[in-house]
């Protein structure tokens, strides 16, 4: 029976029979990957929450017919400055989500996993409510990169999602942008050593996610919804 190992970040769960379960990792080395692990519910183990979603754990499995088998697995970080704010822990799941909806089983992307890393990260560190939501239009910018469905800035402030371009007019596909809005599209796609976001408007951010979500789910047929994550927050802002 060989045995592999990975560190990977849990992203999904699925609860089977009385205490097993389906686990979905983010790799840099397999890429997405399922593992089954056998009566992790009833595990008296201090570091079980490694197999629960938003844990970067490692994990030796081998293969048995169609499945891989866990037969070990170590916590490396619970990300515990996430787990203690809510806000964060949505951030989170959103960003979690981005990744079920986008990355392809079994294909390795270290670069993207380093990414998702750091993201978290930076996530657990920052307290300004703004700087939060920042972190979703980076990673989004990240997606959007990888999955070659980049566009380039031009004159105009009218999006147009399905050209991928902008316009001085409007089109049925487009979407208006404000220069605050803009100007945070040009940091994060045209980037560039130096620059920064100083837009720390949370209404224009949002609209950002916004656009950039609506343009990832056009080119990509997937359905990111980050309402469904951040809906109350999202209100918050608009009253604050």
């Amino acid at each position: 029976m060989k045995f592999l190992s990975s560190e990977g970040i849990v992203i999904n769960k699925r609860d089977t029979g009385e205490a097993d379960r389906y686990l979905t990792l983010f790799t840099p080395r397999y890429g997405r990957m399922d593992l089954y692990i056998k009566g992790i519910r009833k595990s008296k183990k201090r570091d079980r929450n490694a197999a629960d979603v938003l844990s970067l754990s490692k994990f030796i499995f081998y293969k048995k017919n169609e499945n891989f088998i866990v037969s070990n697995f170590d916590l490396k970080d619970p990300f515990m400055g996430i787990r203690g704010d809510i806000e964060k822990v949505n951030v989170a799941m959103y960003l979690l989500s981005v990744l079920n909806f986008t990355i392809i089983e079994n294909q390795r992307n270290s670069y993207l996993y380093n990414i998702f890393k750091k993201t978290l990260k930076y996530l657990e560190e920052t307290e300004e409510r703004s700087k939060k939501y920042l972190i979703i239009c980076y990673f989004l910018s990240k997606i959007i990169d990888e999955e070659g469905i980049g566009f380039q800035l031009s004159e105009g402030n009218y999006f147009d999602i399905e050209k991928s371009k902008f316009f001085t007019e409007r089109s049925s596909n487009s979407w208006v942008l404000g220069e605050d809005e803009k100007e945070i599209l040009e940091v994060l796609i045209v980037g560039g050593k130096g620059k920064k976001i100083k837009v720390n408007k949370l209404e224009s951010i949002i609209r950002v996610i916004n656009i950039m979500e609506k343009y990832i789910n056009y080119h990509l047929h997937t359905k990111l919804n980050f309402k469904h994550f951040l809906g109350e927050e999202i209100r918050d802002a608009k009253d604050s």
